[in-house]
């Protein structure tokens, strides 16, 4: 009932993920068919020979689909954000050793922070913690400070982590107060990718 596809279909599928003439979207499709078909070693051989194909892939796709979500929220979106997060949690589950070297360590801080939202719906930051934890736990002992912090104000029970002598808060850290005396450059607001329906 639940066989896999043949091996021609993987290989096809693996050649299209590296194409880079490809667009994104039909690489994702054939990252999404070597990741349900291919066998468990071959799929973590094949992530860490092409680790920088595959999270440009995600990458690209994970930010238009943020820029489609804002200007529309369809659920086609979020069924699309749900898909581009199966690749992301691949990608943590499969590449431990990069992370943990700290690759593309800024990357996949601004993407967790943007999942961990106070302002998105419910199941997007239950997901956001899932996949938050499966990062702290690739990293081990390389996380900085910042995500020691989010770690704390996401687990229940945990006290408020201190910065120069003030609590801090899971929104504070996703959005730190500005202070133009450190630097001119501003960076970017982290907005909700999907916040919960109005009813």
């Amino acid at each position: 009932m639940f066989s896999k596809k043949p091996h021609g279909d993987v290989k096809k599928s693996t050649q299209k993920v590296l194409d880079p003439k490809k667009d994104v979207l039909t690489r994702l499709k054939h990252l999404r068919i070597v990741i349900e078909n291919a066998e468990p070693s071959e799929l973590k051989q094949f992530f860490d020979l092409n680790y920088s194909h595959i999270y440009y892939v995600f990458f690209e796709n994970f930010v238009t689909i943020e820029v489609s979500l804002k200007q529309k929220g369809h659920k086609s979106q979020r069924e699309e954000l749900d898909s581009i997060l199966f690749i992301f949690e691949k990608i943590l589950q499969l590449l431990p050793e990069r992370i943990q070297s700290r690759w593309q360590f800024h990357s996949i801080g601004l993407i967790l922070k943007k999942l961990l939202h106070t302002g998105n719906s419910l199941k997007i930051r239950r997901e956001g913690v899932r996949l938050f934890l499966l990062w702290m736990q690739a990293l081990q002992s390389h996380a900085e400070r910042e995500q020691l912090c989010m770690f704390a104000c996401l687990i229940p029970g945990f006290p408020a982590p201190l910065c120069h002598g003030t609590p801090r808060t899971l929104d504070t850290l996703i959005n730190p107060p500005l202070s133009l005396t450190e630097t001119q450059v501003t960076p970017e607001e982290i907005t909700p990718l999907v916040p919960p329906a109005v009813r």
